[in-house]
């Protein structure tokens, strides 16, 4: 990730108040029903759909900003000058981001979750960059209108004619691209509309029961159509909040490549935990069955262990040919044996070494154990002698500066709180998961006769 920043809500839902700061990978922990995946939802649709934000009545809301204004003037300072944004600019323009959601914010969350949920605050805080952004500029006299946008992984540029030909639209079009490439630059899609590449994608908890039924309702969301426009009041008739929808839509457009970036990943998968191959054919809306190993046929999913179901819709992603930004996982543990339970977590440390962010809620102590136990080899002073002793990998080791964990927590009043666990000496502490286990060894103990 080229960037680190915070998302703090306030009044959102059951959560009181929370600061989120993303990391490689990041862990939702805690009480059922405490709204981990409402948070993840939103930090999901933040980085889909808020780029919608720029074009509902951009313009008007722009002219009223003064933070867009700022915006403004530096950038018609600096046409036909390669720049790097500092601090400050970045800043400047994370504070156009807020004023946007502030005034979308309901907008934003209805789309997301296909009902109105009140927000009090949303907005981006304490934003950094491992490397600043450049702006270049391609001159192009024979230009007379619209403007090309050229973008790589720390650079955007733009063609440009004469200062006099920039119309309001054109600046807007270019501080837009600005703004969207800090904040999501590597994480989401690039501010260009219509691109599949470099998306977030979203495996809701439910994805077994999708997988078993999806053809049906993939031809159902296909034919609804929802828009990812915030403003579209129809844009998600359905009876599933976005991320299911998109997660469905998503299935339909799966086409497996075999240059994949990740196929080693699900190659470990499929050979460890399935004993045998996820097979999709090439209708228009694809067929998905599974080949054992050793079997001449492949059999449909509904006849297969709910393992295979469970992890079908990973292995399709990691196999595709669209390249996704961002993986979120609601508990990758279903349906798993604790010994899966360790070989997904070493599935997603692979994923995150391999630079794709991964995103998870979890009610698994054993997913945990295992990061922590990466944590703890990574700086080990024995690490080469461990390694080779319980057969690991150098991309099985993880770097605590790339893990966050928040732990969710009801109190009494019903709502949230959400705490971000501290990594001490043997990795991270979730004290709802120990106190439960504390007190199921009391009971053990108690109940024993003598």
């Amino acid at each position: 990730m080229e960037q680190r920043w915070t998302l703090h809500i306030e009044d959102f839902g059951k959560i009181k108040q929370a600061d989120i700061e993303i990391s490689p990978l990041m862990l939702f922990v805690g009480d059922n029903n405490s709204g981990k995946s409402y948070l993840m939802s939103l930090l999901w649709g933040l980085l889909r759909f808020s780029r919608e934000m720029f074009s509902f009545d951009s313009m008007y809301i722009n002219l009223q900003l003064d933070s867009y204004s700022q915006c403004e003037k530096w950038l018609m300072e600096n046409v036909g000058v390669e720049v790097e944004i500092k601090k400050d600019v970045q800043d400047m323009f994370i504070s156009w981001f807020n004023d946007l959601l502030e005034s979308n914010k309901k907008l934003l969350t209805k789309k997301i979750f296909n009902y109105p949920i009140d927000i009090g605050k949303i907005e981006i805080r304490n934003f950094q960059a491992s490397q600043p952004l450049k702006v270049q500029w391609f001159k192009d006299v024979q230009k007379l209108s619209g403007l090309i946008i050229k973008v790589s992984k720390n650079t955007i540029g733009f063609s440009y004619g004469s200062v006099e030909k920039f119309s309001e639209s054109d600046r807007l079009i270019m501080l837009e691209n600005i703004c969207w490439k800090i904040l999501g630059n590597g994480i989401t899609a690039p501010f260009s509309k219509g691109k599949n590449n470099g998306v977030s994608v979203y495996l809701p908890a439910s994805r077994t029961g999708f997988m078993l039924s999806y053809k049906s309702l993939v031809q159902d969301a296909i034919s609804r159509g929802f828009s990812p426009n915030i403003n579209n009041e129809s844009a998600n008739n359905s009876v599933f909040t976005l991320p299911i929808n998109s997660f469905l839509q998503d299935l339909s457009r799966f086409e497996i490549s075999e240059e994949s970036k990740y196929g080693i990943v699900a190659d470990f998968i499929e050979e460890n935990m399935l004993y045998g191959k996820v097979i999709v054919d090439d209708m228009p809306v694809p067929n998905v069955s599974f080949k054992p190993k050793n079997f001449k046929k492949s059999m449909p999913l509904y006849v297969t262990s709910s393992v295979v179901s469970e992890l079908a819709p990973l292995i399709l992603l990691l196999r595709s040919s669209i390249d996704y930004n961002l993986l979120i996982i609601e508990e990758p543990e279903a349906h798993l044996h604790p010994k899966y339970q360790v070989l997904i977590a070493k599935a997603l440390i692979r994923l995150v070494n391999s630079g794709l962010p991964v995103w998870i809620s979890t009610h698994s102590d054993t997913i945990l154990q295992q990061i922590n136990n990466m944590i703890k080899l990574y700086k080990h002073r024995s690490k080469e002698a461990l390694m080779n002793e319980f057969n690991y990998e150098k991309i099985d080791l993880l770097n605590e500066d790339k893990v966050n964990v928040y732990q969710f927590k009801t109190v009494s009043n019903g709502k949230t709180e959400i705490q971000k666990l501290e990594k001490k000496e043997y990795g991270v502490v979730v004290p709802t998961f120990n106190d439960m286990l504390v007190e199921l060894i009391k009971e053990t103990k108690a109940f024993q006769e003598d």
